[in-house]
């Protein structure tokens, strides 16, 4: 499990969380290297202990931010902590798709146009959370995630890149600024 101060993130599959591996921390953020299975669901989540604000917490899945969440975490008890997890993207009101790895989609070398347009962010699962405050309720102005899955990506352009929102998937968390 990852944490930075009284927050903590981990990736689970089938319900059981999955072990990380080359840890890394770098001042508040922390990131490391998880392993998947092609066609399986995945979640993120993470837990809050108690907070001198609100929490704003961002979810980026592939460089594509796919859902914002604001929780009064700041009215936990001393040592009470908050459990979230994020496992689908809201595609209308009322509908949501599953989180689940996938295999990349690579192109043959003469297909030169998506040469520039490999995203760097592609296999990154990432949470950041920030200190905020609340400054109203309203939840109205439901607007989609504007993740819309595997991109194809030049073969000569994906590295060591196995799997989008899948593979081996580096996840970033906590960048919290007071």
């Amino acid at each position: 499990m990852l944490q930075v101060a009284n927050l903590s993130a981990w990736i689970s599959m089938d319900g059981t969380r999955l072990m990380e591996y080359a840890v890394e921390k770098r001042g508040s953020a922390v990131s490391c290297w998880i392993a998947s299975e092609v066609g399986k669901n995945f979640s993120l989540n993470w837990e809050c202990g108690k907070t001198a604000r609100s929490t704003f917490s961002i979810v980026s899945v592939d460089g594509v931010v796919c859902r914002r969440l604001i929780k009064d975490t700041q009215k936990l008890v001393s040592g009470e902590t908050k459990a979230f997890c994020f496992n689908a993207v809201d595609t209308s009101p009322t509908t949501e798709r599953p989180l689940m790895f996938s295999s990349v989609n690579t192109t043959v070398s003469d297909d030169d146009q998506y040469l520039a347009t490999t995203n760097p962010q592609t296999g990154e699962i990432a949470l950041k959370i920030y200190e905020c405050d609340k400054t109203n309720n309203d939840e109205s102005g439901f607007k989609p995630s504007e993740f819309t899955g595997p991109e194809r990506i030049h073969e000569e352009s994906m590295k060591a890149l196995v799997h989008q929102v899948g593979g081996f998937i580096t996840f970033a968390i906590c960048d919290v600024q007071t």
